[in-house]
């Protein structure tokens, strides 16, 4: 029996487009997940370091004439060498040939379905989307820079159609799949297309992410020549001393769903997306130079579109790259927007600022094509927690930027996000391209009407609750455990059932297995504990299957486990289950009671060394290339003839888009020039 469907509050006109966010996973700098992620924006941390020498040596391509000190930092995903193949049945030796953006995404996935509480085999064959934003090329620069040869899988592992083609393929999922490249903008993007996908019934739902790694020196120094990049590594965006932005990585999936379809299924919302708009700057002066007529129309045609009251908008995720040009530009398009949006709802101008404006970028850097996916995520736990993390490094508000009388305030402290009127807490995301590609997003927080609590099914109280975990290896299990220990705290009691119902029916069963028969979250804790210690109690069962058929037929397991459960005997369910009988746990519930959103899978850290140069590239001094600089205005005129183009730093993926993979990489070409010179 399915939840019923509720009635929602809303701060727009329209129901019909609205979209969930369903499940959601990331890793960025200092955070192998969401929750360190949160924890790291509430204590205002700075994550920014100096780049890993098992990346590369900045000090090898920082030029000292020119003091080039914004090639020395960055934002960095620790685990970027780590990767589970054996979960994923990938051979070591394909394995080594995948871009770790490839790796990343495949471990983001499988646990944003899994904070989602869907197992592959719920969507197998389904109609589900892949949307995936892609723009650097590292790993096959540094591949053909190495000893490395070009190989079976070379090509399969470092293609953007790959990317999101192998979740399409390991997942089983028939819908669209596709990478969508446009730069910094490129994951907002890809949420417009998967949002577009749903409601044009090309999809029944969707996966959608964005993914950003940093592995060879080439666009570090083209970024920091072009004056993009801060030579002291801080983005100090809407700031008068903002000097530029840091590249950082960035790995991030959410699974979608229509809203009525994920109430109808009982799935846990995590927010509510109510709109999405992409524009193109159109002709300007240059390439790389916004426009804010461009901005306004973004945003006016997503607002209209979603028929948003704009006093309901309480935050606005700004793109913020700490541009001293751009961030002035972005916050006078808000303006006028808000100003107009105003007009056309005959409201007065708010005589109180009521919507923050922040940016991430001042916390973990510009994760490139994932930065709309921090940006995006840093809003959804914001509602949740409703709380607004402050913009660090923001003490002297940029002098081009003027707020009075306007709805905006910066946000420069955690601050609580209060609402004025009785609308959900409702905000927009921006992130603009390099080359031109505007997107917005508007988020809503998901609140049901306590006035349709009464119209529930009771949920039935069990005298006692049968808590299922697995994994593929013991040393997973064990971390499994783990993790769910340290939740726990986070659980009320009346969250017992639905823990329970979402480890039964919510992850895939692997061959190490334990199972707990607890009456409370106390009981739970305790024996948790136990196993965890070697020190077993009563109620803890254990379990390794093999290939081994079950013992008993599946007619017979499902009039024991009709039995056992009427007679109360969940230990008999469970020592059956960690024995391998596949258990009907559907059985066991009346009704849905709802899923909860729990810690994901801890993935074996297999190690996968990034490929040794053999020779770095060779990049001329600014002083010494027919270049003209434009400082921090980040565009720059190029005087270079066709051959020394072609040769050039084109290996910047993430401002021009990406080339096929093939011998003719700039760097490589340079590089074997100088040895044929040498020789």
């Amino acid at each position: 029996m399915s939840a019923p469907i509720q009635t929602v509050k809303k701060a727009t006109g329209c129901t019909n487009s609205a979209i969930a966010i369903v499940g959601i996973s990331g890793q960025f700098p200092g955070a192998p997940d969401l929750e360190a992620f949160w924890k790291n924006l509430m204590e205002e941390r700075n994550v920014i370091t100096e780049i890993p020498v098992e990346r590369w040596d900045w000090r090898d391509y920082a030029n000292d004439a020119q003091n080039e000190t914004a090639t020395r930092w960055g934002g960095f995903v620790d685990s970027i060498e780590h990767f589970d193949a054996d979960f994923f049945n990938i051979s070591p030796h394909e394995a080594a040939l995948m871009d770790p953006q490839q790796r990343k995404w495949l471990e983001s996935v499988w646990n944003c379905l899994e904070n989602a509480g869907v197992r592959p085999c719920d969507i197998a064959g389904s109609r589900t989307g892949v949307f995936v934003g892609v723009t650097n090329h590292d790993y096959a620069e540094r591949l053909s820079m190495s000893d490395t040869d070009v190989l079976e899988y070379t090509s399969t592992g470092n293609t953007f159609s790959m990317l999101a083609n192998r979740i399409s393929c390991f997942f089983d999922l028939r819908g669209p799949s596709e990478p969508v490249d446009t730069a910094c903008s490129s994951s907002l993007v890809a949420v417009d297309h998967a949002l577009q996908a749903i409601h044009n019934g090309r999809c029944d739902a969707a996966i959608v992410g964005g993914v950003n790694a940093l592995l060879m020196p080439t666009c570090h120094t083209s970024f920091s020549r072009a004056g993009l990049l801060s030579p002291d590594g801080r983005c100090k965006a809407f700031d008068e001393n903002a000097n530029g932005y840091v590249r950082a990585e960035g790995f991030a999936a959410l699974y979608l769903k229509p809203l009525a379809e994920a109430e109808r299924h009982g799935d846990h919302i995590h927010a509510v997306i109510r709109g999405s708009n992409v524009n193109h700057t159109g002709n300007r002066q240059s390439l790389t130079t916004p426009n804010p007529d461009a901005q306004m129309q973004l945003l006016l045609d997503a607002y209209k579109k979603a028929d948003i009251d704009p006093r309901a908008i309480g935050y606005i995720e700004a793109h913020g790259a700490g541009c001293t040009l751009s961030d002035p530009v972005e916050v006078d398009a808000l303006k006028e927007t808000f100003s107009a949006l105003y007009q056309q709802k005959k409201l007065d101008s708010p005589e109180i600022a009521h919507c923050g404006l922040g940016s991430v970028k001042s916390n973990i850097g510009h994760s490139g094509a994932a930065a709309g996916m921090a940006s995006l995520l840093k809003v959804v736990l914001a509602l949740q927690h409703k709380t607004l993390p402050a913009t660090l490094h923001l003490n002297d508000q940029n002098s081009g930027i003027d707020l009075k009388g306007t709805p905006f305030h910066f946000v420069t402290q955690p601050t609580g996000w209060e609402t004025a009127l009785d609308m959900p807490r409702c905000a927009g995301v921006s992130a603009f391209g390099l080359g031109g590609v505007n997107a917005h997003v508007i988020v809503e927080e998901y609140l049901t009407d306590k006035s349709t609590d009464s119209e529930k099914p009771a949920q039935i109280r069990h005298e006692s609750y049968c808590i299922v975990l697995s994994a593929q290896t013991a040393e997973q299990l064990r971390a499994r455990v783990n993790e769910l220990i340290n939740h726990l705290p986070k659980l009320h009691e009346d969250d017992l059932l639905r823990l329970a119902f979402t480890l039964q029916l919510g992850r895939v069963p692997m061959a190490h297995r334990a199972a707990f028969v607890a009456t409370d979250l106390k009981a739970l804790t305790e024996q948790m504990v136990a196993f965890d210690s070697d020190n077993t109690l009563g109620n803890c069962f254990q379990g390794v299957c093999g290939n081994a058929p079950a013992l008993l037929e599946e007619e017979e397991i499902s009039l024991l486990t009709q039995r056992w459960i009427a007679n109360g005997r969940l230990g008999r369910l469970a020592a059956a289950w960690v024995s391998g009988e596949n258990i009907d746990w559907s059985t066991f519930y009346e009704s849905n009671p709802g899923r909860l959103p729990l810690p994901g899978y801890p993935f074996a850290a297999q190690h996968f060394p990034l490929p040794a140069l053999s020779a770095k590239p060779l990049f001329k001094s600014p002083s010494e290339s027919p270049v003209k600089q434009t400082g921090g205005s980040g565009t720059f005129n190029v005087q270079k003839s066709r051959s020394e183009k072609e040769m050039a730093m084109k290996g910047c993926h993430e401002g021009t888009g990406a080339y096929p993979y093939d011998e003719h990489i700039p760097s490589r070409i340079v590089t074997e020039q100088q040895r044929a010179e040498d020789a």
